[in-house]
């Protein structure tokens, strides 16, 4: 193993940022006055819609029957979405198959 005898002479010229070095957050100044602008206020577009996720109640079963007509006819429903409605690959395993983004029979 060979020995270090100086320090490189980049490094030793000047420090670049990092550790041992104080970099002020891009918005500190705005937190700190209280005029940093939040997500929450800004106003939500017109017309804009939410999304909501329907989880199983069960770990594990095997699905029968979806009746969504009920949910489909609720106040303010535009839309109900199946795996039927996802085009293209539709399993999101990131190393091994088999996680659908949606399911439509093994829970």
């Amino acid at each position: 193993m060979r020995t270090l005898t100086e320090a490189h002479p980049q490094l030793a010229e000047k420090s670049l940022g990092g550790v041992g070095t104080t970099v002020p957050h891009d918005s500190a100044r705005q937190h700190v006055m209280g005029t940093a602008r939040y997500v929450d206020d800004i106003a939500e577009p017109q017309g804009t819609l939410y999304a909501a996720v329907i989880g199983s109640r069960i770990a594990k079963g095997h699905i029968r029957s979806l009746d969504m007509t009920t949910v489909a006819a609720a106040p303010g429903v535009v839309a109900l979405l199946t795996l039927d409605d996802v085009p293209g690959h539709t399993d999101i395993g990131p190393v091994f198959p088999g996680d659908p983004v949606l399911t439509q029979s093994d829970i």
